[in-house]
């Protein structure tokens, strides 16, 4: 935890050299630095390699991962940076900030993955914002995100690999809050759960399959796209050749 708090306040003083702004305590990303194209597809730093290369500069690498392997990338993150490049971004770091900690322990997770981001975005490379909070005393993290920007989120260590009632309940007040044109999760999505996430206000959400999915499960690779409560499941093969452009006209 030392190392950790030593790491946080290396980096914090770095970002306030380059003129980085905080809020409520947390770093801002700067404007330039979102990620705001669809990627072709996102795939965890551990199986980053499986993107083929004529693709990587149109794809994403996530972090939603155990714990003790994200710790280690913090203190390598002058190392991967370069390799990092080399593709379109990354979904926004993911150290664990559950409901069940204690709040101080929370807040530095939050902390250290808006750090992350923060510094990998000086650094040249896109992020797109993770839009964990913990519990929902900590939704202030959230003004550190421009409104209206796309956000992701992973279902990955969720009750019965999906999102329990009360990770639902703050993805549908995040998703009001900030108001996305498109919410992308890493993992399973119910069309059910989409439906409690939007309420009342359509919203559009494209799932991208997760690294146990696509590897221990066996699943045919695939992005599944709702257009408000509208759904349709297509190849990847398919989605990269669709470009993106027109995905929403799929259904």
């Amino acid at each position: 935890m030392t190392n950790l708090i030593n790491w946080c306040d290396h980096i914090i003083s770095y970002l306030k050299t380059e003129g980085i702004e905080f809020v409520n305590g947390y770093p801002v990303l700067p404007k330039e630095s979102y990620y705001t194209k669809i990627p072709f597809t996102i795939e965890s730093f551990q199986f980053r390699n499986k993107i083929p290369e004529e693709i990587r500069h149109k794809s994403l690498v996530c972090y939603f991962s155990k714990d003790d392997r994200l710790i280690n990338r913090l203190y390598k993150i002058d190392e991967e940076i370069p390799i990092l490049l080399n593709y379109g971004g990354i979904c926004g770091f993911d150290l664990s900030t559950s409901a069940t900690m204690l709040r101080p322990r929370q807040r530095l997770s939050l902390l250290v993955n808006a750090l992350f981001n923060c510094y990998v975005a000086l650094h040249g490379i896109k992020v797109l914002p993770n839009c964990r909070v913990g519990d929902l005393a900590n939704m202030s993290v959230l003004d550190s995100i421009l409104p209206y920007s796309n956000i992701i989120s992973g279902e990955l260590g969720c009750k019965r690999n999906g999102f329990n009632g009360y990770g639902l309940y703050q993805l549908r007040i995040i998703t009001k809050k900030i108001a996305p044109e498109i919410m992308f999760i890493y993992g399973n999505i119910s069309k059910k759960d989409i439906r409690f996430i939007c309420g009342r206000t359509p919203q559009n959400f494209i799932a991208y399959p997760s690294a146990r999915d696509k590897y221990r499960n066996g699943k045919t690779l695939q992005a599944i796209i709702w257009n408000g409560s509208s759904a349709c499941m297509m190849s990847l093969s398919d989605f990269m050749n669709n470009g993106g452009h027109t995905v929403w006209e799929l259904k």
